[in-house]
């Protein structure tokens, strides 16, 4: 159902745009049909990586640094499920050096790129170290649902490394990305009432001479009743 829909606008969208787009909207079209077909379908990689090859040219003419580090690693992500990591780990390699200007979202997807690449060629630690990257590069990034599902992808790599605590902080950055935030409120108040229930009677002063006094009290009727003549 929901990735039938997917591609099916990704599709639908770009025959619309080939009939009627520019020449500078139709490479950005591609790559984005592109990008919805390797998420909706991986077995379409091939198809694909098709589709960014015919954008590549009039990027490479009328596109800017940050068109083609998107190129690049959405190029990436068809070659690495093509099966030629060693390919993937080059390309997201070139869309940081086009980034370098230009830290932020697009960083961050291009650095998970590279993790993916890594993982794919047996290299779990480095690819670790660029994961923890992405996270850094998005840490000024503005709430938005681009900024979440990159969260959530960085939060379920760190998981499968179990670097659990890492992934458990990237998983409420995405829940807090996607505007999606806790209310502690209701659950802080319960548990004070509840320590309270369960804390001991705290005694004032005034309380304690109280109490010591009627100790005294009971002592020295104890006392009388041993010293009556009919005291047993």
């Amino acid at each position: 159902g929901g990735r039938r829909g997917v591609r099916g606008i990704g599709t639908r969208a770009l025959a619309l745009m080939t009939e009627q787009g520019t020449v500078r909207d139709l490479p950005r079209l591609r790559m984005n049909a592109a990008w919805f077909m390797l998420r909706a379908d991986p077995g379409r990689a091939q198809e694909a990586a098709n589709v960014l090859d015919q954008a590549l040219a009039d990027l490479q003419d009328l596109g800017s640094p940050v068109d083609l580090a998107i190129w690049e690693s959405t190029r990436s992500l068809a070659d690495l499920l093509l099966g030629h990591p060693e390919e993937a780990e080059q390309l997201a390699r070139q869309a940081l050096l086009h980034l370098s200007a230009f830290p932020g979202v697009e960083s961050a997807r291009a650095l998970i790129s590279l993790g993916d690449s890594l993982v794919a060629q047996g290299r779990r630690t480095e690819a670790d170290t660029y994961y923890q990257a992405a996270g850094q590069a998005m840490e000024q990034a503005p709430a938005s649902r681009q900024v979440a599902s990159l969260w959530r992808e960085i939060a379920d790599r760190l998981a499968l490394a179990d670097q659990i605590d890492e992934a458990l902080a990237a998983y409420r950055r995405a829940l807090d990305a996607g505007g999606i935030r806790s209310n502690l409120a209701p659950a802080t108040a319960a548990l004070e009432a509840a320590n309270r229930t369960d804390r001991p009677s705290e005694r004032t002063p005034r309380a304690e001479a109280d109490v010591s006094a009627g100790a005294g009290v009971s002592a020295a009727t104890r006392a009388a009743g041993a010293s009556h003549p009919g005291a047993p």
